[in-house]
């Protein structure tokens, strides 16, 4: 359970990213933010499955410690999207959220989320850059892994 309190205290975030947004989702939750993450309900498993950077060494007493660094002050929760109870799950975990980050998601999650949840900030961390012709024409950019 998430310790932090401070300037985002009272904030939800929905964590939907992967590694090229780890370190916002933990800058949130140091600052007191209710960052929930869902996790593929087999992370439960031996070894876990769930999020990526559980896998990552170096490992100490059988636990990433990158997991246990980017992790710090954030909730997981089981999430298995292809049932039916995952589905009401994550739609209350947006219902719920004030804040949505996501990475690199189409245009149409963004105009459903906004449809369904007009309250949501949906913040996208992209791999995607304007080119030198112009804010109109994007390009792919490599996001360093840790």
């Amino acid at each position: 359970m998430p310790t932090a309190s401070g300037a985002l205290d009272g904030v939800r975030v929905l964590d939907l990213t992967d590694e090229r947004a780890i370190y916002g989702a933990k800058l949130l939750a140091d600052l007191g933010a209710d960052v929930v993450r869902p996790e593929p309900a087999r992370c439960k498993k031996e070894p876990p499955e769930g999020d990526l950077l559980r896998k990552r060494g170096p490992f100490r007493a059988g636990q990433s410690l990158w997991h246990a660094f980017f992790a710090s002050n954030r909730r997981f929760v089981p999430l298995d999207a292809e049932t039916p109870e995952g589905e009401r799950t994550l739609a209350r975990l947006f219902a719920e959220a004030d804040v949505a980050l996501v990475c690199g998601a189409p245009f149409a999650v963004h105009a459903e989320a906004a449809r369904r949840h007009p309250h949501l900030v949906v913040v996208d961390v992209s791999s995607l850059a304007p080119t030198a012709s112009g804010a109109n024409s994007w390009r792919r950019t490599s996001s360093p892994a840790p």
